[in-house]
């Protein structure tokens, strides 16, 4: 059985080694210089950089194994023009992965820059909005808190809530949670002994006016 296999083993040498010798002595090397010269040409015309980068290196590996077949001018012709196409292709492929990451630089900068804008406008409607009801309120309460008025021998406090209720002194005393209500221009307070109190508003100045147009300065 070892000797049927050993036979099996030196049969398959001996036709590897006759299929090689009788592929030399077929192989017209002529034809296969002239077929490889046109493939390098067809290469040479390709703009798929990665194969021409690739297929340069195979090509320069395969005149190495049968440089045999070729002349000396004819090898070095060769040698010279495939690493010619492999540094130039390497070279595009750089200059490509350059520009592309570039252009990934540029786009994260466009982004990064977009949204601090988008953030900035985020915090100027943000302190707009404050600012609004800032104002919002001021404009409804910029009345709250104790306004005076002196008139003779007579003096008046107006000490004015937020929830609509207000400390009058009046007559030397103190009159407190009386209500009032507030429009555009004027103030009305309800009656102190059957007495209506009213005070003309003026928005512009920000002052609270007697009846009488005597004017009542916050304290």
């Amino acid at each position: 059985m070892k000797k049927i296999i050993l036979y099996t083993i030196v049969a398959l040498i001996a036709f590897k080694l006759i299929g090689n010798l009788w592929k030399k002595i077929t192989l017209d090397e002529e034809e296969e210089v002239q077929k490889f010269t046109q493939k390098i040409e067809i290469l040479k015309t390709s703009t798929d950089y990665s194969d021409v980068s690739f297929t340069s290196y195979q090509y320069l590996t395969f005149l190495e194994e049968n440089i045999d077949w070729f002349t000396a001018e004819q090898s070095k012709a060769i040698s010279t023009e495939l690493n010619y196409l492999r540094d130039y292709a390497k070279s595009k492929i750089d200059s490509i992965d350059n520009a592309r990451a570039a252009k990934k630089e540029e786009e994260k900068k466009r982004i990064e820059l977009e949204e601090a804008k988008k953030q900035e406008l985020e915090r100027d409607a943000k302190e707009k909005e404050k600012r609004d009801k800032e104002l919002a309120w001021i404009r409804k309460y910029w009345h709250v808190g104790k306004w005076e008025l002196s008139v003779e021998d007579l003096k008046l406090i107006l000490d004015l809530k937020q929830n609509g209720k207000c400390n009058v002194y009046l007559i030397n005393r103190w009159v407190n949670d009386l209500s009032y209500e507030k429009t555009t221009n004027k103030i009305s307070i309800s009656p102190i002994n059957d007495v209506n109190l009213e005070f003309n508003i003026d928005n512009n100045k920000r002052k609270i006016y007697s009846s009488d147009y005597t004017p009542l300065t916050k304290l």
